[in-house]
């Protein structure tokens, strides 16, 4: 709906030009207008139009971009599962962002030639084609338009943050030279994006945020919609959302987590911690991360209406306040 909006925006803008333009024309071509004012008319055109490209235009389409190439990145992983490929185009950070910026560039995915179809449309030379095209079909200027140093990150674990310089360039015989270099930046909510260390094992699943602030409490009906809606909370010592597109089970300070339900999406009940980040990487038959002996089963009476085992490590134990589980081992 936001991406939907701000098309809305830009259709907006693009009619009002066009009107402005067609009143302008209109003037000169009934003289109503001196030379000097229509001169200081186009001018102010061309400044507001600069204006709101540096100011709006230029935020939402480095945003829109990011959002269709992470949407496209976690498609590719999507896809390989059960291929035989590794999930991951890379486990690299920094491959990853270059992966990412350039999907944001010319829409092909890593290792493709062809144009991806979340893509079509939403490059960033797709989107400033169109910004181009307005600047010289009604405003007769030359635009060059160009975004550089991008950069995706995290400062928190619900929003990331894209960044780039943008860099633009515009003339008109008789009206002038406008250059300039500016730094975009635009926050974007991780909430509603499928999580990719789903789509490496075959699941669309997407991040919803537990509404629950404080696990130090008697959290008994807070675990149990967290379990069964399999929502996210932050957690320190699990993988960032970025980290998931590269397969990283590293602690971030950005960390999320969910309890993944096994039954819920078909996957097999196991003596195996079901925060997620551990359920997914334990290897079949980890002496490290898998046995009874490395997980609690928690009571079903702490989790009401769940009648299946669910099995957590200590840690997890502790960190959600559940205090009445017992080691999963018969005795």
């Amino acid at each position: 709906m936001g991406e939907m909006r701000k098309s809305r925006k830009g259709i907006f803008f693009t009619l009002t030009a066009i009107l402005i333009t067609a009143f302008f024309l209109l003037t000169i071509r009934n003289n109503q207008v001196p030379v000097d004012d229509v001169q200081q008319i186009r001018i102010q055109l061309v400044h507001d139009f600069l204006a709101a490209t540096e100011q709006s235009y230029a935020k939402e389409y480095l945003e829109i971009s990011a959002v269709k190439a992470l949407r496209a990145y976690d498609q590719v992983i999507l896809s390989r599962e059960g291929t035989g490929q590794d999930p991951y185009p890379t486990h690299v950070e920094g491959e990853f962002s270059t992966f990412l910026v350039e999907m944001m560039r010319d829409g092909y995915a890593p290792g493709s030639s062809t144009l991806h179809p979340i893509m079509d449309g939403n490059t960033l030379d797709a989107r400033f084609n169109e910004l181009r095209m307005i600047g010289e079909d009604l405003l007769s200027i030359s635009l060059d338009l160009s975004m550089s140093d991008i950069t995706i990150s995290q400062a928190s674990p619900w929003i990331i943050t894209v960044t780039g310089k943008l860099s633009y360039h515009a003339e008109s015989p008789g009206l002038g030279l406008w250059q300039k270099e500016s730094i975009i930046a635009s926050n974007i909510s991780i909430e509603g994006f499928d999580d990719p260390l789903y789509s490496a094992h075959g699941l669309a699943h997407p991040i919803k945020k537990s509404v629950v602030v404080d696990w130090s409490q008697d959290t008994r009906a807070a675990v149990t919609q967290h379990y069964l809606d399999t929502t996210y909370r932050s957690y320190p010592a699990a993988p960032s959302f970025l980290g998931r597109y590269y397969g990283s089970t590293s602690p971030s300070p950005f960390g999320i987590e969910s309890i993944i339900r096994p039954a819920k999406f078909g996957l097999s009940q196991d003596f195996v911690s079901y925060a997620d980040y551990i359920y997914f990487t334990c290897g079949i038959g980890d002496p490290s991360c898998r046995g009874c002996d490395k997980v609690y089963m928690v009571y079903p009476n702490r989790i009401p209406f769940v009648t299946e085992p669910v099995y957590l490590d200590e840690e997890h134990i502790l960190s959600y306040s559940i205090y009445e589980s017992e080691p999963a081992c018969p005795v």
